[in-house]
């Protein structure tokens, strides 16, 4: 009995330090889903990308992480999970870059 009531406690502390799945949502300020955004944990190296309707999903993630959502153009965003039961719905800021010289 106690054998199998260590083997369940060692199981399950196993289980929960691999973290959830999150899943969000990536658009643009016009609500456009912005594909194949680079979405990365800052705490682990997971990452993934969004699809076709900007959705992502992000696996080993703890509350508390920061994750960070990244595309051309738009200012990187950063995101503290502090839930792991709702989808994170991110809204990507246009960013503006000057060239500082140009070679022809």
């Amino acid at each position: 009995m106690r054998r199998s009531l260590l083997f369940i406690v060692l199981l399950a502390i196993s289980y929960a330090s691999y973290g959830a799945t999150i899943n969000g949502h990536v658009t643009t300020a016009e609500k456009d889903p912005v594909i194949r955004a680079y979405i990365i944990s800052l705490k682990n190296d997971q990452h993934t990308h969004t699809n076709q309707f900007g959705d992502f999903q992000l696996k080993e993630v703890e509350i508390g992480d920061t994750i960070q959502i990244i595309y051309l153009g738009y200012k990187a965003q950063k995101y503290l999970v502090q839930s792991l039961d709702k989808e994170i719905r991110i809204e990507m800021e246009e960013g503006s870059f000057e060239l500082d010289e140009i070679v022809v």
